[in-house]
């Protein structure tokens, strides 16, 4: 099966992803200094799966969806913070960092004993200078160790996000090709320049709406490469956009580079088991 362009443009296309994509693989939510003290935490809904990690005050990292037991609505509004604990601003129901409901309104009160209700919780893997979460809570870990060779020895030393009017199949194959460069199906790149780790985590939001975080990790030496790898960001948000535009026009994708050839079988193979064209 060839990807179409209306795999770029259409909304049957993402839900499909999001069912057999991003329900059931390893998503990047944060890097390990967004999530080092006890009370950070960091929010994201990746293919509209809404995720929530956080640094419990015993320092163990938990994940969960990001949804009040009681109706189902969103519980943390913000895409990092730090707090002592969650708070539904709906019906006043509140969760500690351990997920555990802490307290709700009487006339909203669950029966049964308040500690029984529990945030459902969500796959969490340490990899590397990355935090991945699964949206199943026993999903098998990645097999193989991070290549720490990547960050060690480096700090991070800047972040920059953007939003793009594109799909995020664009976007990605505009950051896989070129040499050094790490792929961790399906949303993930790290990207070697000399002394210089990228790390871009792409936050597919609505089909035609994407988000890229890319984080730096450098050396005292190289940090003057610092702010034109976040720079280029704006070049290549334009490029995505553009290149979405010629998807709707009916422009095929290029699939010369290997790591997007390799994404295109995945997702075909993803479409195939969904029964969809």
């Amino acid at each position: 099966m060839v990807l179409k362009t209306a795999h770029y443009t259409q909304g049957a296309a993402f839900e499909c992803e999001k069912h057999q994509v991003f329900a059931r693989e390893w998503l990047p939510i944060a890097v390990r200094e967004q999530l080092a003290q006890p009370g950070q935490y960091v929010s994201a809904a990746p293919g509209g799966w809404p995720m929530l990690a956080a640094c419990g005050a015993d320092g163990v990292l938990r994940a969960f969806r990001n949804l009040c037991r009681h109706r189902d609505l969103q519980l943390a509004r913000q895409d990092a913070g730090n707090c002592e604990k969650f708070h539904c601003r709906h019906h006043g129901w509140t969760y500690d960092l351990t997920g555990t409901l802490v307290d709700a309104p009487a006339a909203a009160a669950p029966p049964g004993a308040m500690s029984q209700q529990r945030l459902l919780a969500l796959g969490l893997q340490p990899w590397g200078a990355l935090i991945l979460v699964n949206w199943q809570a026993h999903a098998a870990p990645i097999a193989g160790v991070a290549d720490t060779l990547w960050t060690a020895g480096k700090s991070q030393v800047g972040a920059r996000m953007v939003d793009a009017a594109c799909n995020w199949k664009t976007l990605l194959e505009l950051l896989l090709p070129g040499e050094e460069v790490s792929w961790l199906w399906p949303l993930l790149v790290l990207r070697r320049e000399q002394d210089v780790t990228i790390v871009d985590r792409i936050i597919p939001r609505v089909p035609m709406r994407t988000r890229l975080i890319r984080h730096i990790y450098a050396g005292e030496a190289a940090r003057h490469a610092v702010q034109p790898a976040l720079a280029v960001l704006d070049r290549l948000k334009d490029e995505a956009q553009q290149l979405q535009a010629a998807r709707a026009q009916g422009v095929p994708a290029e699939r010369s580079h290997p790591h997007v050839a390799e994404l295109h079988a995945r997702l075909a193979a993803a479409y195939a088991q969904a029964g969809a064209s």
